[in-house]
C-alpha cells in the first residue's frame, strides 16, 4: 500500500487531493507538531454490523439472559480470573 506524509498546512491547502488519494487506497499521514494522523476512507461495511457479528451478539445476549456469565467484583477477582485463563 502506498503512503504519503504531509504537513497539516499541506493537507489544509489541498484537502481534496488527499481525500481522493485516501479514497483510492493510499495511506495519507498528516504530521502536526509531534503527532501524526492517518486519513482513511471509511466504507459502509466498516460501520455496518455483518450478519455473522449480529448472530454473535444475539448469542451473547441469550447467554447473559440465561445467567451464563462470570461476575467479577474487584481487582483481585479479575487478576485471579485472568491468571486462570
Amino acid at each position: 500500500m502506498a503512503a504519503v506524509q504531509i504537513s497539516s498546512r499541506e493537507f489544509r491547502n489541498k484537502q481534496k487531493t488527499y481525500f481522493d488519494l485516501a479514497s483510492a487506497g493510499t495511506q495519507v499521514i498528516v504530521k502536526r507538531n509531534n503527532e501524526q494522523f492517518l486519513v482513511t476512507h471509511v466504507r459502509q461495511e466498516d460501520i455496518t454490523i455483518s450478519p455473522k457479528m449480529e448472530k454473535e451478539i444475539e448469542m451473547a445476549i441469550k447467554q447473559a439472559r440465561n445467567g451464563n456469565v462470570i461476575t467479577i467484583k474487584n481487582q483481585e477477582e479479575l487478576n485471579s480470573y485472568l491468571e486462570n485463563l
